[in-house]
Order: C-alpha cells, then structure tokens, then sequence
C-alpha cells in the first residue's frame, strides 16, 4: 500500500519538474519573442537562456529536493536504478510523475489557449528555432 511518503515524494517531483518546464520556457520566452517583438537582440541570446534554465532547475531542486532528492530529470532516476540505489517502487514512482507533469502541462496550456489566445506550444517551438539557428 501507498503510504504518505510516497505522496509527498511524488507530488514534490511533480512540482518541482514544473518548475523546471515553467521558469526554463518563461526564459526561452522572453529571449525569442522580445527579440522578435523588438527587432533587436536587446533581450539577450543563448546565454541568457542557459541562466535562466540554471536558475530553474536551482527553484526545482530547491521545491523538490528536500523531500524526493530533487531527481527532476529521468535520466537521474534510470541511471540510480541501474546502479540499484533505487527500488523498483520508486522508479515507477518517477516515470508515473512524467506522465502527470505532462497532463498539468497540457491542461496548463489548454487553459492559456481558451482564456487568453496564448500557447505553450509557442514556446516550445522558439526553443526549438533558437536552437536550430545555432547550427
């Protein structure tokens, strides 16, 4: 049976991955589209994003880490699963976190769309043409 702790560990997971997913694409936001808005690079590049990633994963480790370890990151959980530092409850734990980060993240989204005409979605996809304009 669940008991508390496992509850705590998860929902802690959870908020602290969305953390990471919302500071992280907030920065990746306010580099490409004030750039794109202002015609200009006043808003900053590719290092302002990776500051404003750290600065996230630091809030999701500081939301997270005191109660679950602050995994945040499922190539964290394989790898301490790989090397049986884990139980197997655990790691079910944390790939089922996966798919409820993603469920908040989509209601999050459809909640933006419908109430303001915004979309995560835009965000995602200015990462993904900041980073293809770096090749």
């Amino acid at each position: 049976m669940f008991s508390v702790r496992y509850v705590r560990e998860f929902l802690a997971e959870t908020l602290g991955t969305f953390a990471l997913v919302i500071f992280g694409d907030g920065a990746v936001a306010q580099v490409v589209l004030g750039n794109a808005a202002r015609g200009d690079t006043f808003f900053g590049g590719f290092l302002n994003i990776s500051f404003g990633y750290g600065l996230a994963l630091m809030i999701g480790i500081c939301i997270s880490g005191g109660v679950s370890g602050g995994h945040l990151n499922p190539a964290v959980t394989l790898a301490m699963a790989a090397v049986k530092n884990l139980k197997p409850l655990q790691v079910t734990k944390y790939i089922v976190t996966v798919g409820m980060l993603c469920y908040l993240i989509r209601s999050l989204s459809t909640w933006l769309v419908s109430t303001w005409g915004l979309s995560l979605q835009l965000l995602c996809c200015g990462e993904s043409m900041l980073m293809l304009s770096r090749w």
